[in-house]
């Protein structure tokens, strides 16, 4: 999945404040979007899944017809809310943030996040 650029594009001022605070700035993006952020000069992490809210199987397979049958197995067995699940265990493990913006684009996903900052001294900030 490529998200939209700009969806980061207004975090780079923020993160590089940051920075000037001595806070560390990760961000965990898709392949697509890892060498833009790269570029900017942060730390980055390649996220291996995708939100699994709204229509991803749609925007997944756009170039097939829909696919009916996988996205009603999906809804079962829930194969994208598990993947997404392990992405963030393995990230926020890896990076341990003290701060985590996360992109309104994604808010489903502080369903994974809300377990981790519960536990840990985190503090979770809606873009």
């Amino acid at each position: 999945m490529e998200p939209v650029h700009g969806h980061l594009n207004p975090t780079f001022s923020l993160s590089r404040a940051l920075n000037k605070h001595g806070i560390e700035v990760t961000y965990a993006v898709p392949a697509g979007m890892f060498d833009k952020v790269r570029d900017q000069g942060f730390n980055c992490i390649k996220s291996n899944s995708y939100s699994w809210i709204g229509e991803i199987e749609r925007y997944l397979n756009r170039d097939k017809p829909f696919p009916y049958f996988e996205t009603l197995l999906d809804k079962i067995t829930g194969i994208y809310y598990k993947m997404r699940k392990e992405d963030y265990a393995r990230i926020l493990t890896a990076v341990k943030p003290k701060f985590i913006f996360l992109d309104s684009f994604l808010s489903s996903d502080v369903l994974f996040i809300h377990h981790y900052r519960s536990e840990h001294d985190c503090t979770l900030v809606l873009l």
